[in-house]
């Protein structure tokens, strides 16, 4: 019997056969939409970054890449190598950013905040959140009291953390490709080669109306380049939280904004960093000062002992315990004459070709 197909049927089946691939690309799709960012933060440091990191955290939009991480390696993130990334895109070359931010939603804070045009075009569908302080001169108080003192401005432990904490000196070289990216918007002709990092730093917290400047122009440069449908701005204490989780398209939480990272806290970090610097600096002195208290101990201890048993002890130990100089035919004792009948004499070893005794006086002892 031969079965006949219509047109129709036919034609449904080319279909199916072309569409047996949607579902596998719907899923890689979905699994690409998880990994990407979807809050990229353009905001620079001391604007309220770290509270807003644990309001996304709180809006389901974590875990967040911020310098707190990148530092100590939380997250898993392997700090140097991403040091290396960020320099290597700070000089211009092509960095996969989807694998940079592997496992994170949202980023914030310094370095990432640097290359926010790089995000936005690696993630389209991401929203970009700019945190602001309510004055330009309010953002170098909290910047002078606060990271000023470790970087611009450096105090006497800074040098010693820099020669001890591995960090420390692998970050040194992604300063000097990135930070002209911070007074780009305010100078253009700036690049990674004519200007240092420290450099920029120093002149930042040491010229008040210059950090201004910088800081007023990275803001504008950033509002005059996204797209206002996607560009949020945020001010701490005056920004309605309940606007920017209906921005994110997330349900608003029942806590208050957080507010964490304050001066208060920061100068708290800086003594614990003092501390440190200060074990280190004075660890050589504690070491001498310990091995003089042991030997003082032990001289102590040496001298409470009765001589008396000082020495018993040392014949012991020079009757039982024979040296292995000795035992060796070379070494030999020569043949000592016999000693007359009616008395011992305990003579003790002798080295040969001298006329020492090892260690202690011949002693004699007589026979009755």
């Amino acid at each position: 019997m031969q079965v006949t197909t219509s047109r129709s049927g036919r034609k449904c089946g080319q279909h199916l056969r072309r569409c047996r691939w949607v579902p596998l690309l719907v899923f890689f799709s979905l699994v690409h939409g998880v990994r990407g960012l979807k809050v990229i933060g353009a905001g620079l440091g001391r604007t309220g970054t770290m509270s807003m990191k644990e309001a996304l955290s709180d809006l389901g939009l974590g875990p967040v890449y911020h310098t707190k991480e990148l530092l100590f390696e939380g997250a898993g993130i392997p700090t140097r190598h991403h040091f290396e990334l960020f320099a290597a895109a700070g000089r211009g070359e092509r960095i996969k950013w989807a694998n940079l931010f592997k496992g994170f939603q949202s980023s914030l804070d310094f370095p990432a905040c640097l290359f926010w045009k790089e995000q936005l075009q690696a993630f389209p569908k991401a929203k970009v959140l700019l945190t602001v302080r309510s004055s330009g001169k309010k953002w170098y108080q909290s910047l002078n009291s606060t990271i000023c003192r470790v970087y611009g401005n450096p105090a006497w432990y800074v040098p010693v953390l820099k020669a001890v904490v591995p960090v420390w000196t692998s970050q040194a070289s992604m300063f000097d490709a990135v930070y002209w990216r911070l007074v780009y918007p305010l100078s253009p002709k700036t690049s990674n080669s004519s200007i240092s990092g420290d450099e920029i730093l120093a002149r930042i917290c040491s010229d008040e109306k210059y950090a201004i400047q910088t800081y007023e122009a990275w803001n504008q440069h950033v509002m005059a380049n996204v797209p206002k449908q996607r560009l949020f701005v945020f001010e701490p204490g005056k920004t309605d939280y309940l606007e920017l989780a209906a921005f994110l398209g997330v349900q608003a939480p029942s806590k208050p904004f957080p507010n964490v990272n304050s001066t208060r806290e920061f100068e708290k970090l800086l003594l614990i960093l003092r501390a440190i610097a200060g074990t280190v600096v004075l660890s050589p002195f504690i070491m001498i000062v310990l091995m003089v208290l042991c030997y003082s101990c032990l001289e102590r201890c040496n001298r409470r002992v009765p001589p008396t048993v000082r020495s018993r002890s040392l014949s012991f130990l020079e009757d039982n315990l024979p040296s292995p100089r000795l035992a060796s035919p070379r070494m030999a004792m020569p043949n000592t004459p016999r000693t007359p009948r009616g008395s011992l004499k305990i003579d003790s070893p002798r080295l040969p070709g001298t006329g020492r005794g090892l260690h202690r006086r011949n002693k004699s002892l007589s026979v009755i």
